[in-house]
């Protein structure tokens, strides 16, 4: 598969929340991990919140596709 979005702009993923826009200040950041960290624990599920500038025209699912494959989910 080729995506227009490019995940090589995140970085190594070391957080369930990334915000390379600087949208979140930093207690917005650590509440949102923090509620992410509670869901993980109750329901066993994977969230990661990834805010960027621009998809560069590819759609939500694809890029969360790709995530997904990168970060082993």
């Amino acid at each position: 598969l080729v995506y227009s979005f490019d995940i090589s702009n995140l970085g190594t993923i070391h957080s369930s929340v990334i915000d390379k826009v600087g949208v979140l200040k930093p207690e917005q950041k650590l509440a949102l991990e923090s509620k992410i960290a509670d869901l993980r624990k109750k329901y066993t599920v994977e969230i990661l919140t990834v805010i960027v500038p621009s998809m560069n025209g590819e759609d939500i699912s694809s890029a969360a596709t790709e995530i997904g494959h990168k970060i082993g989910v």
